[in-house]
């Protein structure tokens, strides 16, 4: 994530939480549960939360998932881990949150049962070197579970969308964040960013097995990683 992202992410961290709800209309909370679903079996996961943000992803698997007995959540944000911080405080006997990034993950390769990254992966400053990351510190047979954004797969929805994220997003952002430009960031991320059968393609080039679950009639994709 380049330094003026940070900046950006910094800059959002006190209303972040709130504007994905408002935005997502409360449907980031089912997505992060679907995540929870594609965990690997086991009875003692380790797992890595990778740009964890203010924790909201790590939080429901500490919830859903008691199977998770070590968990790591890492953003290069220090504002949105110090929200994360706050937010995790029940969960501190067993959870870690460092300043880190997927380019470069401060762990031994072969570390973690399962890896999510939620919301994140368009944000890297370098997805080739990402996936190298994500791919070496997970375990053989691990799991890598990314959620992202995508195109609805009907098209008048995808053209409703579309119009939502390139209008109404940003106004939004201005009007209630004071902050524009981060929430036509986020509509120019989605635009841009590789997704369905391209980011499936990109993966399996790294090692990755992968299926995909579209949620919400595509708005938001799983793509379900196996090592």
């Amino acid at each position: 994530m380049s330094a003026k992202t940070i900046a950006m992410f910094d800059a959002i961290s006190r209303r972040y939480d709130w504007m994905n709800r408002c935005l997502s209309l409360g449907l980031d909370k089912v997505w992060r549960r679907a995540v929870v679903r594609h965990l690997p079996k086991g009875e003692r996961l380790k797992v890595l939360d990778c740009a964890t943000g203010t924790a909201d992803q790590l939080l429901t698997l500490l919830y859903r998932a008691p199977q998770v007995y070590d968990a790591v959540g890492i953003d290069p944000s220090q504002e949105m881990l110090n929200l994360a911080s706050a937010k995790l405080r029940d969960f501190a006997y067993k959870t870690k949150l460092l300043a880190a990034s997927a380019e470069k993950i401060p762990f031994p390769d072969a570390t973690f049962d399962a890896i999510t990254l939620s919301f994140g992966i368009r944000n890297v400053a370098d997805l080739d070197q990402s996936l190298k990351e994500l791919y070496r510190v997970l375990l053989p047979q691990g799991r890598l579970l990314i959620l992202e954004f995508s195109h609805p797969t009907v098209k008048p929805i995808r053209f409703f969308h579309k119009l939502y994220l390139t209008h109404v997003v940003p106004r939004l952002g201005a009007l209630l964040v004071k902050n524009k430009e981060a929430y036509t960031y986020l509509s120019q991320t989605i635009e841009a960013f590789p997704q369905g059968k391209e980011l499936c393609e990109i993966l399996q080039r790294y090692g990755f097995t992968v299926q995909v679950r579209p949620l919400t009639l595509g708005i938001v994709t799983l793509y379900i990683c196996e090592k």
